[in-house]
């Protein structure tokens, strides 16, 4: 009897020790990855088939009702999106080993999609200015590249550049305009190198809020220019909404400005609901 107890002592501690390693093995294989967290914003290229199959692993949440914001002949509305997310293994080139990563697949190819973001309802939603509109990275690539020369031959940046900014269309009486700019930052340690600081600010009258403030050149030398996707009155107050993506090498950077939820005691015009922020699984070589 004695030995029996022992046993099932034995297998009950043999037992936890497995648990035990489990948890910390699924730790340590997701060590450094954080899911993103509501309320989420993505944009992109997407069709029926698959847009993102490099995300990193469980970023994303499953088996959610997400939004979209679809348009045709310059009509937009909101409806339910169709949105799959699963797992996607692959052999890792370097290596041979797998890799799994999250794969995004989105059926009936909207401008973007929501998850977990407010005073977003369904329905039609005025639309005054698209990205294709303004400026989007294949016209860069188009232009030649991402030179500064490049850029200021493109309208868009030319007048976004300019001292004036770039006057945003819309059919209210509210006139707006964006204006980028790029400031030197001296760094406090000699040692240190001098960095751009990218600005990107909305002006309304004599109100001027800034939507984002970040280096102005990512890891291989290219400028962290904002594309503004979509702008119009996505949550149906009258106001400008917008969408903007913002070049990266290795990432992908999405915010949603809604003026509905702008804090007007502390002089914002529309404000980031959203700003999905990630890297991608693998990137470079």
């Amino acid at each position: 009897m004695k030995i029996i107890k022992i046993m099932k002592r034995f297998n009950f501690l043999y037992f936890i020790a497995v648990v035990m390693l489990s948890i910390v093995g699924k730790t340590q294989a997701n060590e450094g990855i954080t899911p993103l967290k509501l309320p989420i914003v993505l944009m992109g290229s997407f069709d029926d088939k698959l847009t993102y199959q490099n995300l990193m692993h469980t970023v994303l949440p499953r088996n959610r009702q997400w939004l979209g914001l679809f348009c045709k002949n310059k009509v937009c509305e909101v409806k339910p999106a169709q949105v799959k997310v699963s797992d996607h293994i692959e052999k890792w080139e370097l290596n041979g080993e797998s890799v799994t990563s999250d794969k995004l697949e989105v059926k009936g190819k909207p401008l973007a999609v929501f998850l977990g973001v407010p005073n977003i309802k369904v329905g039609k939603v005025a639309t005054y200015s698209f990205g294709s509109d303004s400026i989007n990275t294949l016209q860069l690539i188009e232009g030649g590249g991402y030179a500064d020369e490049a850029i200021n031959k493109i309208a868009f940046y030319r007048q976004l550049h300019s001292k004036k900014g770039w006057k945003i269309p819309s059919n209210n009486t509210q006139s707006m305009t964006l204006l980028r700019e790029v400031v030197t930052k001296k760094p406090t340690d000699k040692n240190l190198y001098i960095e751009d600081i990218s600005i990107l600010k909305l002006n309304s009258g004599l109100n001027t809020q800034v939507l984002l403030k970040k280096g102005a050149f990512g890891h291989y030398g290219t400028p962290a220019l904002p594309l503004i996707d979509w702008i119009g009155d996505l949550d149906n107050d009258g106001k400008i909404d917008i969408l903007l993506s913002i070049v990266t090498e290795c990432g992908y950077d999405y915010r949603l400005f809604l003026s509905s939820l702008a804090n007007v005691k502390k002089g914002e015009l529309i404000h980031n609901t959203a700003k999905t922020q990630g890297e991608l699984m693998r990137c470079g070589c």
